[in-house]
């Protein structure tokens, strides 16, 4: 069975640490460190809106394309992430 990555978040580049960091931070980091691999390593599909029925559509097109994955509201006050213990347990 083939496995292709989605890669969605950068939480630590090269030994620093991006946790505190807003997500497009993050996210601009991801991109700068990483190339897609065709069938292998992709970066995932965001999509940032107000219109919740635009949200809706694309909600409901990833469950019909099997890419469905939790999403989130970020605040700009509020950006940086908390480690969770399945995130400690794989550094």
């Amino acid at each position: 069975m083939q496995v292709c990555i989605y890669a969605f978040d950068c939480m630590y580049l090269n030994g620093v640490n991006l946790m505190g960091e807003p997500l497009l931070k993050r996210r601009e980091a991801l991109y700068s460190a990483f190339q897609e691999v065709p069938g292998e390593f992709h970066f995932a599909v965001a999509k940032v809106s107000r219109d919740v029925e635009e949200l809706q559509v694309f909600l409901e097109d990833s469950i019909v394309e099997n890419t469905e994955a939790r999403g989130g509201v970020e605040n700009k006050r509020s950006a940086a992430v908390e480690s969770t213990n399945r995130v400690r347990a794989s550094v």
